[in-house]
């Protein structure tokens, strides 16, 4: 399992001690996210679980306190500014990720072709 020594590496840096306590509340934080949707995390492949937690951990640690950021570029004599929200919770685990741990969507949406025999399709 990791822990905040992991984050610190896995974010180049080290961290403050404050950090280390809001890095071990996000690492259970996100375990605890995964065990609700895939059950006993004991099943799941641990280096992969390590490296799905790590990369939310992290994230959420370079995230802005607010969630909010802007970018602000300047062209002759106009200005433009995007701004961008996170959701709020912080703590988000992209599809991608999801399938790194062995979750496949489907559901109400899934289309499923079939064929009866002697049918003209």
């Amino acid at each position: 399992m990791i822990d905040a020594d992991d984050v610190g590496k896995a974010i180049g840096r080290s961290l403050t001690a404050p950090e280390v306590q809001q890095v071990n509340l996000w690492i259970g934080w996100t375990r605890k996210m995964i065990s609700n949707r895939l059950g006993d995390l004991n099943g799941l492949d641990q280096d992969d679980l390590d490296m799905v937690t790590t990369e939310v951990v992290v994230a959420r640690l370079r995230a802005p306190a607010d969630g909010r950021t802007s970018t602000e570029v300047a062209i002759d004599e106009g200005r433009v500014v995007d701004r961008f929200e996170r959701p709020l919770s912080g703590l988000v685990i992209s599809d991608e990720w999801w399938q790194i741990l062995g979750w496949r969507p489907g559901g109400a949406f899934t289309i499923t072709p079939s064929s009866h025999p002697g049918s003209a399709w």
